[in-house]
């Protein structure tokens, strides 16, 4: 037991890695909670960035060579920017208002699912089983990625090319706990979702009145605490990705040119390294979640060097995380295609019919379509305000073309079987993104300037 609690805590300690970002502009003025949920995003994305170079390096993984220089520099970083940021007036935080107790019983209940459907493997996603709890087994032992494991023709049904977060972040634990308890691996899907529910509800309050970003976050929060499980995705990559996913779009809508305490464009930024670095499919919602947010400064009125710069920005930091992964494929000889990977067919319109049907029906996300219609629907009453929200209309929509047309390509005859299979996972990054542009779609409208 106390080995579990070990391993499923351990992920939460990778935000010593990334304690700058608690006094960098504006999450210096976040809650505590949001502030360290944004040092836990940055802690991770770091500490994979991190680990995936020494492993390129050919250096062992080891107190000396990560925590040491994670740690001291996360440390240094951090002092320094504290030094510059005002203090705090001591205050008597928020009141306890109906939607803080609310936000709070919903935050409890939505856990405590997460938990009993992941502890009694009611929400088991099976590549927990085959590939990620194996990959981060080995990588621990080893103390680095395994070149030889995932290049190992045997070894395919891996996803020998998918990015490192998830297992690195494994790996984490079986070091602090010394083992890897499988069971409690699974419930760290829990983890990922409640981190992010102090982070953006403080990116809404940016925008919306505190009541409002209180009631929007513990919606998200409920809705994955019912999605995840139905999707069985305990224990697989999708909780990560939708965190850094909804944790992008959300920093990209609060960060209103000329509002006071700065723009949040920064975390946006290192959230998106976050999407990349989690998995393959990571590679669509970035780039849909960027054209969203380009396409929005160019109807914005952006032009010249400062599009030019937005454009550098979103485009530059993300894909050079990604490079540290592309890098070590390169030099160690890991096939950088899938082979796993069905073979599409021709496009074929014959059986559209039987893909809406399939489509619809798995668009549940364990709700029974309640998330995605109120969504849905608050977006399209703010129809008006489509611009401003393209951020997160763009991954919402294009995801699911994405799909949509995917399935066109089926071969075979168990449609149904694979829409079920795949769908429902591949859906949650969708789910945040339209959830979180809903909450900002009755936000005011942000001032112009720069």
């Amino acid at each position: 037991m106390a080995e579990g609690t070990l391993f499923f805590l351990a992920p939460l300690a990778l935000s010593l890695f990334g304690l700058p970002a608690a006094w960098a502009s504006p999450v210096d003025r976040f809650s505590p909670a949001g502030r360290f949920s944004a040092a836990f995003v940055t802690g991770v994305v770091a500490f994979t960035v991190w680990l995936t170079i020494l492993s390129t390096a050919g250096i062992r993984w080891s107190a000396v060579s990560v925590v040491l220089p994670l740690g001291g520099g996360s440390l240094a970083l951090a002092v320094v920017l504290a030094r510059r940021v005002p203090p705090r007036s001591p205050g008597g935080g928020e009141p306890r208002t109906l939607a803080w107790i609310l936000g709070v019983a919903s935050f409890a209940i939505g856990s405590g699912h997460l938990a009993l459907a992941a502890l009694t493997s009611r929400a088991t996603s099976m590549d927990y089983l085959y590939f990620w709890g194996v990959k981060a087994l080995r990588f621990a032992r080893i103390g680095g990625i395994d070149a030889s494991l995932l290049a190992e023709p045997f070894a395919s049904h891996m996803h020998s090319n998918y990015p490192p977060l998830v297992p690195l972040v494994y790996g984490w634990g079986i070091e602090v706990a010394g083992a890897l308890s499988w069971q409690f691996g699974l419930a760290t899907c829990a983890i990922w979702l409640m981190a992010a529910v102090p982070l953006l509800r403080d990116l809404l309050a940016m925008r919306l009145p505190p009541d409002e970003a209180t009631m929007a976050s513990s919606f998200w929060f409920l809705a994955f605490a019912l999605a995840v499980p139905a999707a069985y995705s305990a224990g697989n990559a999708e909780p990560p990705l939708v965190l850094f996913s909804s944790v992008a779009i959300a920093a990209l809508l609060s960060a209103a040119p000329g509002r006071e305490g700065g723009s949040a464009r920064w975390l946006a930024l290192i959230a998106l390294a976050g999407v990349l670095l989690t998995k393959n499919e990571g590679v669509i919602v970035y780039a849909l979640i960027a054209a969203g947010a380009l396409a929005g400064d160019v109807l914005g009125g952006l032009r010249g060097a400062q599009l030019s710069r937005r454009a550098a920005s979103i485009t530059i930091f993300p894909l050079a995380a990604l490079g540290s992964w592309l890098l070590f494929e390169v030099l160690h000889g890991v096939p950088m295609h899938d082979v796993t990977r069905e073979q599409a067919g021709e496009l074929s319109l014959s059986h559209a019919g039987s893909v809406a049907v399939e489509f619809f029906r798995n668009l549940d996300a364990g709700s029974g379509w309640i998330a995605w219609a109120l969504a849905v629907a608050v977006i399209a009453v703010s129809w008006r305000r489509w611009r401003l929200l393209l951020p997160a209309i763009v991954p919402a929509l294009g995801i699911l073309l994405f799909l949509f047309v995917y399935y066109l390509h089926y071969r075979g005859e168990s449609l149904g079987v694979w829409v079920s299979w795949t769908m429902p996972r591949v859906s949650l990054s969708a789910l945040g993104a339209a959830i979180v542009g809903a909450a900002f779609a009755s936000a005011p409208e942000p001032s112009s300037g720069t």
